[in-house]
């Protein structure tokens, strides 16, 4: 499989909708790109439900791989175009500059679809962790900041296998008050 930076395609989309909220001028060609973006995003989803319902064989599926592979093509084509045009304002070439740097890992859902094209549940699963360490003044030493990183890492792992972090915490400390010393070697 191709490495990349998957989810990357959010960064793009939101430096074009800044580019469509904050440049008039640029408004029109910012459009363009949340429209196809938009339809990448649509089409992909429906691929998606067929892949969850796993119905991954037969014309539907095709139908559906194809029309995710053509909008990729297109959005392909249209940002090695533009590249090519020396009249574009530097905010749009760093922005399709950014495209072509990371287009690899933008179209790794393509071939697997497993692979959002966003990065949006990896974003809210470091949420609280963010804010914890904000409002926390951060961790104060090295070894402490590790020790958040990887309790916050085992409750995520926790979460996402819906498993209640509260009360297997609560279940080891039981434990350890039954028996210190035999707890430890257990960790």
């Amino acid at each position: 499989m191709r490495s990349g930076k998957p989810g990357a395609g959010c960064m793009c989309r939101r430096d074009i909708l800044n580019l469509f909220l904050g440049m008039p001028k640029y408004k029109k060609w910012a459009k363009w790109w949340l429209e196809e973006i938009g339809t990448l995003f649509a089409v992909t989803h429906q691929r998606y439900l067929l892949w969850e319902k796993n119905k991954t064989l037969g014309s539907a599926w095709e139908a559906a791989q194809a029309e995710v592979e053509m909008q990729v093509e297109r959005l392909q084509r249209r940002w090695q175009t533009e590249l090519q045009k020396p009249q574009m304002h530097d905010e749009q070439k760093k922005i399709l500059r950014s495209m072509k740097k990371h287009w690899e890992g933008l179209t790794l859902f393509v071939e697997d679809p497993r692979i959002p094209l966003h990065n949006n549940r990896a974003e809210r699963l470091l949420r609280n962790a963010v804010i914890l360490r904000k409002n926390s003044f951060g961790s104060g030493t090295p070894w402490a900041g590790n020790l958040a990183a990887k309790l916050f890492s085992l409750f995520q792992s926790w979460l996402i296998n819906g498993l209640d972090p509260q009360a297997l915490l609560l279940d080891y400390f039981n434990e350890m008050l039954q028996d210190p010393w035999q707890g430890t070697s257990r960790c």
